[in-house]
């Protein structure tokens, strides 16, 4: 998988890969806090929208797709450490998928989130 500019941006990477399933990861950095220094929600869940959308990546390989709606859970804040968004297919219908994924830090759970994904053919 060719890493997004994206990613690369905001030091996201892919650190798992199977099909229907995804895992990233983050090392926590000043640029990632925000005001109250903690990491800012945006990081979170762009790192969760991430890893469903490869796991979904995985099971078609020849398709895109869109996030149509993202929602998002935070149970903790995150100051130090690595991130890591672990994401899996729930449900796939001939134009949308559904995925779950669960952001920690260390050992605590930070999000929870799930989405709803438009397939779209490439090209």
């Amino acid at each position: 998988m060719e890493v997004p500019d994206f990613w690369r941006h905001i030091g996201m990477r892919m650190t798992r890969q199977a099909p229907g399933e995804a895992e990233v990861a983050l090392d926590i950095g000043p640029q990632h806090l925000q005001g109250q220094g903690v990491v800012h929600g945006g990081v979170i869940a762009s790192m969760a929208d991430a890893a469903m959308a490869v796991a979904y990546s995985q099971l078609a390989p020849g398709e895109s797709m869109s996030t149509i709606e993202l929602s998002v859970r935070f149970m903790r804040a995150a100051r130090a450490g690595r991130l890591v968004a672990t994401g899996h297919v729930v449900q796939t219908t001939r134009t949308l998928y559904f995925a779950e994924a669960t952001v920690r830090c260390g050992d605590e759970a930070v999000a929870i989130a799930q989405a709803t994904f438009k397939r779209m053919p490439r090209g």
